[in-house]
């Protein structure tokens, strides 16, 4: 689930992999919620399915992993995803909200509505639900990144700042609040910092585009040409779609003098997104 401005939750791949992570460290109850949340997308996805029916038999004997894990079956979840993914935001607050009536601790539904809620620009009540979704489950990183992005979006930056850095504070390997750290301490203007972000973003996801692309913009205000365009290379080479990474490599290859590259970039990106309602000019 992305947005507009290379700000992510997690991908399925992310998905897997934290959870992968969280069993090793004993963290059953969060490695049961993701694995449920992948098979709520892809009910047949072999890994998913695999780890998650060995963790279940695990589940008896960790009463308090069996508490936290209490919500709706993966039946029931899988048409909020659906209704997400095609773009229907209110459908899916609303079915949130039926959900919520039978299970009101439920953290994965809880986490679908906020997402909703912003995509709505129902920014405000975004941010209760994911305070609510933090109030249930303190450590819950997702909870605490998604909060970033929707204080990110109501311009409260500073705080966004700290929502993130909470979140990698229960989670100091979560490349997608450190790319979305990295995002908003870039709006504060401080660049360095931000750079920084980005690096460990990508030390953890090496093959997260957006980070290399992100990671490009700031170098290019940093002055750092030649970096920027091996960051844009990168992201390019991870996804050769990525109309937005066309776009900014332009715009390092315009500043370096290398005009029929940047025009061929240009033309690239606008082939892709003929509109480039998204592109920094």
């Amino acid at each position: 689930m992305r947005n507009n401005q290379n700000s992510q939750e997690l991908t399925i791949e992310q998905a897997i992999s934290r959870a992968k992570k969280a069993t090793k460290k004993g963290k059953i109850a969060d490695a049961v919620e993701l694995y449920t949340a992948v098979l709520a997308q892809q009910p047949n996805h072999p890994v998913a399915k695999e780890k998650l029916n060995k963790l279940q038999k695990e589940l008896p004997h960790d009463r308090s992993a069996q508490a936290q894990t209490t919500q709706p079956s993966q039946v029931q979840i899988a048409p909020l995803f659906y209704l997400y993914q095609t773009g229907q935001m209110a459908e899916v607050e609303l079915a949130c909200g039926k959900l919520l009536k039978s299970y009101p601790q439920s953290l994965a539904v809880l986490n679908i509505l906020g997402v909703a809620l912003r995509g709505q620009g129902k920014l405000q009540e975004a941010v209760n639900i994911f305070n609510k979704a933090i109030q249930l489950k303190p450590s819950y990183a997702m909870a605490h990144s998604n909060l970033g992005l929707a204080l990110h979006d109501l311009g409260q930056l500073d705080a966004a700042v700290k929502s993130y850095e909470r979140a990698l504070m229960i989670d100091p390997d979560y490349p997608e609040a450190q790319n979305n750290l990295g995002l908003t301490l870039h709006k504060l203007g401080q660049l360095d910092a931000a750079v920084k972000s980005y690096q460990k973003a990508l030390a953890n996801s090496p093959g997260y585009g957006e980070a290399h692309n992100n990671l490009g913009l700031t170098l290019h205000k940093l002055g750092q040409l030649d970096a920027a365009v091996k960051s844009y290379e990168k992201a390019l080479a991870i996804n050769p779609g990525y109309a937005e990474a066309h776009n900014n490599f332009g715009l390092t290859l315009h500043k370096l003098g290398q005009l029929d590259a940047a025009v061929k970039s240009y033309e690239k990106a606008l082939a892709i997104d003929s509109l480039g309602e998204k592109f920094i000019y």
